[in-house]
């Protein structure tokens, strides 16, 4: 089943719908500016001050602005997650590559991929892929913890909770990539990798870990 998407490309839509928001804002004032010139009988800007770059342009709402690698990351991994839903998993696979290739750092993209290979039966790329997500969520998790602590020195309570909770949750979201990883250690018999992961699982809140490490790690 395709895993929610994180916090952070969350955060990346709400910027975006904040970013639209501002510059339709910016065009209501440039607007009302404008009526308010011409009823109060100011001059009017010649043809070369009325001209606009296309900068200005997108300021003021009149041309949208190209879209990131990120954004279009997103795009690709709605389309994979439609995809593999019905079950059309070359397709699936297909825009998850294109958003991993567009964003390295886009783990949850990394971990729906793997989780399609794992079903073909595709255990050592399936693997690798579980082992990229970890790195970067480790990563991740580690700077929005030290990017708490600074701002907690710097008196920034809000700003230090909030990266306090960003760590929180990727390291959450960490306990079932290491649990998904100790399931594909575990089809390959590597019983000692697969126990190490599902123990680190647990560690991090994954207590679903609880009843493959009674069984089959005898914990």
């Amino acid at each position: 089943m395709p895993d929610e998407k994180t916090a952070e490309t969350l955060f990346m839509r709400i910027k975006s719908i904040i970013f639209t928001y501002l510059i339709l804002l910016s065009s209501v004032i440039c607007a009302q500016t404008q009526g308010n010139g011409s009823t109060s009988g100011t001059a009017e800007q010649t043809p070369g001050a009325a001209a606009k770059t296309p900068v200005k342009q997108a300021e003021a709402g009149n041309v949208e602005l190209p879209k990131t690698e990120s954004e279009v990351a997103l795009e690709h991994f709605t389309i994979a997650q439609n995809k593999q839903s019905q079950k059309e998993y070359k397709e699936a696979l297909e825009n998850y590559d294109r958003a991993v290739e567009l964003d390295s750092v886009f783990y949850e993209a990394f971990v729906a991929r793997a989780g399609i290979r794992f079903l073909l039966l595709d255990f050592e790329t399936a693997l690798a892929d579980y082992n990229r997500a970890i790195q970067i969520t480790e990563k991740k998790a580690k700077q929005f913890q030290k990017t708490g602590d600074v701002k907690k020195v710097l008196d920034d309570l809000k700003g230090s909770r909030q990266d306090y909770a960003k760590a929180e949750y990727i390291k959450t979201r960490m306990g079932d990539i290491y649990y998904k990883r100790g399931s594909v250690k575990r089809f390959m018999d590597d019983k000692a990798g697969g126990c190490e992961d599902l123990q680190k699982a647990k560690e991090l809140g994954a207590f679903k870990a609880n009843p493959e490490l009674k069984d089959f790690c005898d914990q």
